[in-house]
């Protein structure tokens, strides 16, 4: 039996690798770190053909944008997908972040987290792209993103996602109410 940990890098910059250990913890294999500095990975997942996509976000200081690496099961970046291994997502100057991935019984992946306004206010996000070159399913939601704004000017922060077995997908998080207390949510997608 083998894990996956994503292994992230704190100085001087923030960089991420994906490494493999066995079931006692020893180190078996470690991917090269990612040349793109600032990057945040939050989440894992491995298809049937072994190979690994990571989901998280890429944080410049003024762009915060959700992104995908994918690894091939040897923990190479395959150049195929998005640009070197790493496709990035803006939508419409809104700064994004990607906390869960999941894969959809016919290969496509759902990224959930916070996309957030300029207000800022922070919203419940869910995409879906394509795993062979991270191209965002734009019949999918507006442009390829759903959003949802849970209680109105205040944030709402999705950190989790769980696939159904009748295709609906949970996804949990926070609503911050008026006075600024935070109430657990999970809102089923259809």
């Amino acid at each position: 039996m083998e894990a996956l940990v994503n292994k992230q890098f704190s100085s001087p910059e923030r960089q991420t690798r994906i490494i493999k250990v066995s079931a006692n913890g020893t180190l078996k294999q470690e991917s090269s770190a990612y040349q793109k500095k600032n990057i945040k990975i939050r989440d894992l997942v491995l298809d049937a053909n072994g190979n690994i996509y990571t989901t998280g976000w890429y944080d410049d200081l003024v762009n915060r944008n959700i992104v995908v690496l994918k690894y091939d099961s040897s923990l190479n970046l395959d150049t195929n997908f998005g640009a070197g291994g790493l496709q990035e997502y803006n939508f419409l100057g809104k700064k994004g972040s990607g906390y869960s991935i999941a894969i959809q019984p016919n290969g496509d992946l759902l990224i959930s987290g916070v996309v957030e306004d300029n207000v800022p206010q922070k919203s419940y996000s869910l995409i879906r792209i394509k795993p062979n070159d991270g191209s965002i399913d734009t019949a999918f939601g507006s442009s390829g993103l759903f959003q949802w704004d849970l209680l109105t000017n205040k944030n709402d922060e999705a950190f989790d996602m769980e696939l159904l077995s009748d295709g609906k997908v949970l996804i949990g998080g926070y609503t911050t109410n008026p006075d600024n207390t935070r109430n657990f949510t999970v809102i089923k997608v259809k």
